[in-house]
């Protein structure tokens, strides 16, 4: 294992990782996931590397689009996300999840008009089909196009802390997921947002966001609700390379 990746793992804080976009940062991250694995009657943190976290960035938008209805679908897209990314880590590894947490999501998120999800299986395609929703409202709203009917989702709306929760609960782990989100190409404004707003809150205890970014790409450091994370200051750098330090010397000289 390499100090990075102990680094940026065992710690708790919400982290920006600092390093130059590529193959080897890429690799580094996405090798979290086999060096700290979801573990049944385990305390130790659990990485996620997180794919298709993004929405698309829509070069024509509307003039009047709703700012906070496209905020609302990017924070529901990236909680759906999340729990995604966990289902998926869970059937790749083949992770026998006790059947009292499916019990759990069924009961507190489920929408009662469609039949029940009975495997871990039912429970990651329907997380697919709420985020690939709520990023086609996300695109309708900003293009002025009609929107698709929430009633069709097996679940309309996720409270990603709970669902956290409850699987925590399930596997016996009093860590955190470390959820890694690599940002290797350019996204939208709404998703910057939506994922400095767990940053912008105290919930390292469950979630502990690893962003990884060149020092001149992030957009913005407010969450959807206009707090400044800084207020916190509740977390960390690590350095893969010296961009950042090139960074500084570029902006400040």
């Amino acid at each position: 294992m390499k100090v990075e990746q102990k680094e940026i793992m065992e710690q708790s804080r919400h982290l920006w990782i600092y390093g130059r976009n590529g193959e080897n940062r890429e690799a580094l991250l996405r090798d979290l996931e086999s060096l700290y694995p979801i573990k049944l009657d385990r305390n130790s943190p659990m990485a996620i590397y997180m794919q298709s976290f993004s929405l698309p960035i829509i070069q024509e938008k509307r003039d009047n689009y709703d700012k906070v209805l496209a905020g609302i679908a990017a924070r529901n897209h990236l909680d759906f996300a999340i729990a995604e990314n966990i289902m998926r880590k869970v059937e790749e590894d083949h992770i026998l999840v006790p059947e009292k947490f499916l019990s759990h999501i069924n009961h507190l998120f489920f929408n009662k008009k469609h039949d029940e999800m009975l495997t871990n299986e039912e429970l990651l395609r329907a997380l697919k089909a709420s985020r690939q929703f709520y990023e086609r409202y996300y695109v309708s709203e900003l293009v002025g196009t009609e929107k698709e009917d929430i009633e069709s989702l097996k679940i309309q709306f996720l409270m990603i802390d709970g669902f956290i929760c409850y699987f925590k609960k399930a596997i016996n782990n009093q860590s955190y997921f470390g959820l890694v989100f690599d940002h290797q190409t350019p996204f939208p404004v709404e998703t910057t947002m939506a994922i400095n707003g767990f940053v912008s809150k105290r919930c390292n205890s469950d979630i502990s966001v690893k962003v990884a970014i060149q020092p001149e790409e992030w957009e913005t450091y407010y969450d959807s609700n206009g707090m400044l994370i800084e207020a916190i200051h509740d977390y960390g750098t690590v350095e893969l390379d010296d961009s950042l330090k090139q960074y500084i010397k570029t902006k400040f000289n």
